[in-house]
């Protein structure tokens, strides 16, 4: 059992980083401490040493990696970086958990888990919405076949605005806009609720609409490169015979923040947000809803950094995510994007 309490680092304190030092602040100090911080902005480190003073600073993560041990380390830096920072780790013996997109494409993502593997490492994607406790319900009931398997599914991340906070609008550094961004997250919780398919082909649609929409948001002083799509329609094919659809758009116009997914399968259909369950007793359509709490983006990103520290600490493996999904999400992804770019449906190889 490795020794605690654990030894973690963040590298990139942003919205997300910022978010994982509050929720790791919230865990018992005998589970783990924070004893290291890097982010390329001098500022942004120093607001966070602020809230962990005893935490060792630096801005670049490579002497970090080199000047402190480390049992686990959170990247929520941007995509672009993920692979380098992630096999960095591992040849230090360091445990990762990366946000999302895990990488830029599916053989970045195979380099990953082959570095791991080899260095005897885990690596976890954040997608912390698994954790929420609705999400989890939906999984088991897919997976208990009460309600059937899995048809169709409707997918969505739509909300009113570019979000021009960040650099998600530069495809060399976030490897895509509205798809990679923002209806990921959706994406990937409706999979694993779906229990994991496999893509087999993607035919997929993709525009950019900002600054001709909601192009008044951009100061003027302010000028940015804004090269990636804010709007997507994409249809993936599964081994399993089950079709998904995705919506994404960062300039709705009519209902912004439209996210989640509805799966109907072959007895009812079941919904993310908002929750339901919907099951079909001889003819009729009986409400299966159960009352849970609500979800929590905070309390997720919790439980998922308390599951990952407790896995280490008891050298169990980290179970969440395994390569199969990692690649099919990934390939997913990179799917999308060549059959936009060639204009027709392409296989998922």
């Amino acid at each position: 059992m490795t020794a605690k309490p654990l030894r973690v680092g963040l590298i990139g304190l942003g919205a997300q980083g910022r978010a994982h030092i509050s929720c790791l602040l919230q865990l018992e100090q005998s589970l783990a401490r924070i004893v290291a911080l890097c982010d390329l902005s001098a500022a942004t480190l120093a607001a966070a040493a602020e809230r962990v003073p005893d935490a060792r600073t630096e801005t670049d993560y490579r002497r970090l990696l080199d000047s402190v041990a480390l049992d686990l380390v959170i990247i929520s830096t941007m995509p672009n970086t993920h692979e380098q920072i992630c096999c960095a780790a591992f040849e230090h013996g360091i445990h990762a958990l990366c946000e999302k997109p895990l990488a830029h494409d599916a053989g970045q993502v195979r380099r990953i888990l082959d570095a791991a593997a080899h260095h005897g490492c885990q690596v976890q994607l954040g997608t912390n919405t698994r954790y929420m406790p609705q999400a989890a319900h939906l999984r088991a009931l897919i997976a208990s076949g009460r309600i059937g398997a899995p048809l169709q599914c409707l997918v969505r991340g739509v909300q009113g605005k570019p979000p021009l906070w960040g650099m998600h609008h530069h495809r060399a550094v976030a490897g895509g806009g509205v798809f990679a961004a923002t209806t990921l997250h959706n994406l990937d919780l409706a999979m694993w609720v779906s229990g994991s398919p496999s893509p087999v082909s993607v035919c997929a649609t993709m525009h950019t609409q900002f600054p001709a929409k909601r192009g008044k948001l951009m100061p003027a002083e302010s000028p940015v490169s804004y090269d990636v799509e804010d709007l997507l329609a994409a249809l993936v094919r599964f081994d399993d015979g089950s079709t998904f659809l995705i919506e994404g758009n960062w300039c709705e116009d009519v209902k912004p923040s439209r996210v989640g997914f509805e799966l109907v399968t072959t007895r009812g259909t079941v919904g993310s947000n908002p929750f339901f369950v919907t099951r079909d007793v001889d003819g009729e359509l009986v409400d299966e809803t159960p009352a849970l709490p609500a979800n929590n983006w905070s309390r997720s990103i919790r439980d998922q950094n308390l599951d990952v520290i407790t896995r280490i600490l008891e050298e169990r493996p980290l179970e969440m995510h395994d390569a199969h999904q990692l690649l099919s999400l990934q390939r997913v992804i990179d799917g999308c994007y060549e059959s936009a770019a060639r204009g027709r449906e392409v296989a998922c190889d």
